[in-house]
């Protein structure tokens, strides 16, 4: 169970999510939930989990604590943000944490890799999380607000959202966002037994996926993926002239690297065998560098 070191704050579990409750004064509550615009209120509800290996994550300094939860279901992120701030504070000083979070939902997200493979939903991804700011009361003036609060918030957001999104496995690895592009180990292996039909491919498997856990392999493959998302979003002008023989010299760089050694077979030779047709067109000549130069190592 969740323990909040603010005087008077109780976490208990309710169902499958948990209830958060002021045992003295009520919450002065900021959700995007009906109900909770501007309301007072002893306790609020939140992080309702589908899956129950999840848990959330709580993160606390400074009189502000974070509680967050980070689910992946039907190919979209559900964040659930709970900050609990030990000050009272007015509408414009909770809108200003509302919004601090949200904003640190989405770059922690990107920092993390954490991104939704469909446009619309990176688009509206904050509208599938939940948010509450609860402060000790509203203050019976308008006063100044520190500006450094709300730093802090956002870095204690930032850091419970980073342990949340490690529980479900980010950062991901290599083949991850290999996958994403539609490029599996199996076609990479079915590649390398078209090169090569005497190959052992349970050892050629082996060899690729040591390849991939390769920082400098995993960085090349990284840079060759991002070029071909920018050539799909069009971000930098006539990159597109050059993409084929930058992507063409990275698996050159690729083979030779991971071979150690000479080449046993052309790169020119299979460029455009059937084969490497899944494989989109603007990184199968990467991908064919890679898998020359495990067929090579293997060789050796």
């Amino acid at each position: 169970m969740i323990d909040i070191d603010i005087e008077g704050i109780k976490v208990s579990q309710a169902d499958n999510g948990l209830k958060i409750e002021s045992c003295s004064d009520p919450f002065y509550i900021f959700g995007n939930i009906t109900g909770y615009d501007f309301k007072s209120n002893h306790s609020f509800y939140n992080h309702y989990l589908n899956d129950p290996i999840n848990k959330q994550v709580k993160v606390e300094r400074n009189g502000i604590a974070v509680i967050a939860s980070v689910e992946y279901f039907n190919e979209k992120f559900f964040v659930n943000i709970s900050a609990i701030l030990d000050t009272k504070l007015d509408n414009m000083a909770l809108l200003y944490a509302y919004n601090a979070i949200l904003q640190t939902i989405s770059t922690t997200q990107w920092d993390e890799n954490a991104i939704a493979t469909s446009k619309i939903d990176n688009e509206l991804g904050n509208f599938y999380n939940i948010v509450f700011v609860a402060c000790r009361g509203e203050p019976e003036k308008v006063i100044p607000f520190d500006i450094s609060l709300f730093y802090e918030l956002k870095e204690i957001t930032q850091e419970a959202i980073s342990l949340s999104l490690k529980q479900i496995g980010y950062p991901k690895d290599i083949t991850h966002f290999l996958n994403l592009k539609g490029i599996t180990v199996d076609d990479m292996c079915n590649v390398a037994s078209v090169i090569d039909s005497s190959i052992d491919i349970d050892k050629f498997k082996d060899i690729l996926l040591d390849a991939l856990d390769d920082s400098n392999v995993i960085q090349l493959i990284d840079g060759a993926l991002c070029i071909d998302e920018d050539i799909s979003r069009s971000r930098i002008r006539s990159i597109d002239k050059k993409a084929g023989v930058m992507n063409e010299t990275i698996g050159l760089i690729l083979a030779r690297y991971i071979a150690g050694g000479d080449l046993k077979f052309s790169f020119n030779e299979y460029q455009n065998i059937d084969q490497l047709s899944n494989i989109t067109s603007k990184t199968s000549d990467v991908i064919l560098g890679l898998i020359i130069g495990c067929l090579s190592r293997d060789l050796i």
